[in-house]
């Protein structure tokens, strides 16, 4: 019987602190700025106030690498960042399923990898990211 009073005991103490514990992790999930690894000077993902995200490389808390960028319209762009800017090869993809590849200048499509892209898309201006006093 003694056997038996202690195991209940033990019972009633270990759920309360169990289901405490559960709630204390849930509470701690993140739901905006760095969310996985390290976004200071390596790679990490990123969720920005306004609803956008950054997976890729960080260097000195900017966004600086290879990495992709969603806005939460829909649309996204793969490829370089530099100084916190698009710059450098990549690809912007639209709603309408099209995408866009070339060199980008700040944020500016000045040279396509198609001909056809060229004449459309040339000097495109990608919408502007989250800005960097979001990052933290």
């Amino acid at each position: 019987m003694k056997k038996f009073s202690t195991l209940l005991l033990m019972l009633a103490l270990y759920f309360p602190v169990n289901a405490q514990t559960v709630t204390a992790e849930t509470d701690s999930v993140k739901t905006k700025g760095c969310v996985d690894g390290d976004c200071i000077s390596l790679v990490g993902k990123y969720l920005f106030v306004n609803g956008d995200k950054y997976n890729g490389e960080w260097r000195e808390g900017k966004r600086y690498g290879y990495g992709r960028y969603d806005w939460k319209n829909g649309e996204w762009y793969l490829g370089d960042f530099t100084d916190d800017k698009i710059t450098g090869t990549g690809s912007f993809h639209l709603l309408s399923g099209k995408w866009i590849g070339g060199n980008f200048e700040d944020c500016v499509l000045v040279k396509t990898n198609t001909e056809t892209d060229s004449v459309i898309y040339k000097n495109y201006k990608i919408q502007q990211m989250a800005p960097k006093s979001e990052v933290k």
